[in-house]
């Protein structure tokens, strides 16, 4: 990835049709009731407004705390759009007056706003650039791996092929199968040294093995 070349001009655009992937939606904690029929909800709205507070007005219903909570959520995450502008449109700590909603009428609170944050492009530049540098790496994986094994075909070591290409090259003096040298410190320093050492356990001296795919979508 760090061979690969990405422009501003490049980045901009992966920006602009991806905006959305890097920008936070206006948040609201929700606190709803429902009741049997808007008389009910209408009865408990002037109790609220009479110094109830809206916890005792649900367990009235027989609701526990855990069951008027709705948590930490965006706009299109509340089920029904008449519920959703209703809690959109309130102020922290407003209650709404009685909605009726899909499944009952209900009473809405909103206990936090945590507002929208919108990201410019300066201020995710380097973000989208190392997207688009990765995306452009694992296209180009299979050609170096076909390169590589043409090399391999031709005879090269693997410290040639590494000095070739450019790609790192590691020589393990030693390591158990629990990828361990006699000191007791790691012996392969990559992502995933286990694929490496299962393989080479079941190699025999000398063999010319298959490449090995790793865990992170790189290959050894």
């Amino acid at each position: 990835k760090k061979s690969v070349v990405v422009t501003d001009a490049e980045a901009q655009a992966a920006y602009e049709s991806t905006k959305q992937d890097y920008n936070t939606p206006e948040r609201r904690r929700v606190q709803q009731i429902a009741f049997k029929d808007k008389a009910a909800a209408e009865a408990a709205k002037k109790a609220i407004a009479g110094g109830k507070s809206f916890g005792d007005a649900a367990k009235e219903t027989g609701a526990k705390d855990s069951d008027i909570d709705l948590g930490l959520v965006t706009k299109d995450r509340l089920i029904g759009p008449k519920i959703a502008d209703a809690v959109f449109s309130l102020r922290k700590d407003g209650v709404s007056d009685p909605v009726e909603g899909r499944f009952a009428t209900v009473l809405l609170r909103v206990t936090d706003i945590q507002p929208a944050v919108d990201r410019t492009f300066a201020d995710v530049k380097t973000q989208v650039k190392d997207k688009l540098a990765t995306k452009k790496a694992e296209g180009q994986l299979q050609s170096v791996l076909d390169q590589v094994e043409d090399q391999r075909s031709a005879g090269k070591t693997l410290k040639e092929i590494g000095d070739a290409l450019k790609l790192q090259f590691f020589e393990i003096p030693e390591v158990d199968r629990a990828n361990k040298a006699r000191n007791g410190q790691p012996a392969i320093m990559i992502s995933d040294p286990t694929a490496v050492v299962n393989a080479a356990f079941n190699s025999g001296v000398g063999v010319e093995n298959d490449v090995i795919e790793l865990s992170d979508g790189s290959f050894a």
